[in-house]
């Protein structure tokens, strides 16, 4: 058997599938009634039609999702930015206000004694656990010297305790080694206000006997050579009976925030002044 004959016999099934395929088609043809060509294409191919369109659909729909998504990241990141300078400029505002508050106070306080107080800005802050003083921003150069009284528009705050050239140390009231001659505005008893740390005062050294009552009001007795009679300290806030010695813990908490300070006024030295204003007045009446 030569090679062209082995290849007719190799390719012979293919050739006839072909043929059956073709006439199958045919007769197929012959089914659609005078369709025409075009017609059966559609018919045949639509299936892949329907499945390209809706996959189509479903990419545009993507693609729509995507940019209403971008769309919409976009403008949140917008109002976050105006979100975040609103409140950067409410803060502004609120912190404008609350110094124009606090300003306005210290110059009406500081009106009533124009030539007796001098102003001075809080620079500083001892950080320590024993001690309580604070630095201010006017010294030596401005005639500042050691026992010079500071207080606020509230009232007492402490006493220079040590001057520099530009600069000043203050020793609060609520340190543990300050004492102040205190008296009970209500009884007039006079005593010691001492240091306790913590934003608190004792009153100490006063009669026994003494009639003291949660609210009582304490001012600077005047006694001491140090703080002038008449300036605000505090007020009582707890009384405890001790039992060792039957002696009364007598606690006060003084009219001035020190951890709010920021400004406070140096009184220059007179031993002879009084203050009146600030000793007739009750802080728990508007």
């Amino acid at each position: 058997m030569d090679i062209s004959k082995q290849s007719r016999e190799k390719f012979l099934p293919s050739i006839l599938i072909c043929v059956s395929f073709i006439i199958l088609l045919i007769s197929s043809v012959g089914d659609y009634h005078g369709r025409d060509w075009g017609s059966w294409l559609d018919s045949f191919f639509l299936p892949g039609n329907w499945v390209i369109s809706k996959v189509g659909k479903k990419i545009n729909d993507v693609n729509i999702f995507i940019k209403e998504f971008k769309n919409v990241w976009e403008e949140n990141q917008k109002l976050n930015k105006e979100n975040s300078f609103l409140m950067q400029r409410t803060a502004r505002i609120t912190e404008l206000e609350s110094e124009n508050n606090r300003l306005n106070k210290l110059l009406d306080f500081s009106s009533k004694f124009p030539k007796i107080l001098l102003s001075a800005a809080v620079i500083g802050q001892d950080p320590s656990n024993w001690s309580q003083y604070i630095i201010i921003d006017k010294g030596g150069k401005n005639n500042i010297t050691v026992d010079m009284v500071v207080i606020t528009a509230d009232g007492l705050a402490g006493r220079v305790a040590k001057v520099w050239p530009d600069m000043s140390k203050v020793q609060l009231i609520i340190d543990r080694n300050s004492g102040v001659g205190a008296m009970v505005q209500r009884t007039r008893a006079n005593g010691v206000a001492s240091g306790m740390m913590k934003n608190i005062c004792e009153f100490k050294y006063f009669d026994d006997k003494e009639d003291l009552q949660e609210g009582d009001i304490l001012i600077t007795s005047g006694l001491g050579m140090v703080y002038p009679k008449g300036i605000l300290i505090g007020k009582v806030t707890k009384i405890e009976q001790r039992s060792l010695n039957m002696s009364r813990y007598i606690e006060i908490t003084p009219y001035v925030n020190f951890s709010k300070l920021e400004e406070v006024f140096i009184l220059k030295k007179n031993m002879d002044l009084v203050w009146p204003e600030m000793e007739n007045i009750n802080p728990e009446v508007e």
